[in-house]
C-alpha cells in the first residue's frame, strides 16, 4: 500500500482539480504493477495548499521502488505538463499605510 499525499497551489481552480484528480486516476490504471483498487480524492484545504490523496496497492512480487518511482516520475510529468502547479510553505504579508 502506497499513500502518496500531493498539495496544489490555491490557485488551482475547481475544473484543474478535477483534471489532477483524472490524471492520477489515470495514471494508476495504466502501471501494470498495481491493483486494481486506487483511490484518489481531493481531500483537505491546508494552510498552504489542497491537498489530494492518492492511494494504491502494489502487486505482490513487482519492484516496489521502481513502481513507486514510475508513478511519482508520471506524476511529475503530467502536472507539468498540465500546468498543475505543486504548492510549498508560503506566507502573505499584508501592510497597512496608516
Amino acid at each position: 500500500k502506497v499513500i502518496v499525499k500531493l498539495g496544489l497551489v490555491y490557485d488551482t481552480s475547481p475544473e484543474e482539480m478535477d483534471k489532477a484528480i483524472e490524471l492520477l486516476k489515470g495514471i494508476a490504471g495504466d502501471s501494470p504493477n498495481l491493483e486494481e483498487k486506487v483511490i484518489v480524492a481531493f481531500t483537505e484545504f491546508g494552510d498552504f495548499s489542497l491537498n489530494v490523496l492518492l492511494i494504491y496497492y502494489i502487486t505482490k512480487g513487482a519492484d516496489i521502488l521502481e513502481t513507486q518511482s514510475a508513478i511519482n516520475r508520471a506524476i511529475l510529468a503530467q502536472f507539468n505538463e498540465m500546468g498543475l502547479e505543486f504548492a510549498f510553505p508560503t506566507q502573505t504579508l499584508y501592510t497597512k499605510n496608516v
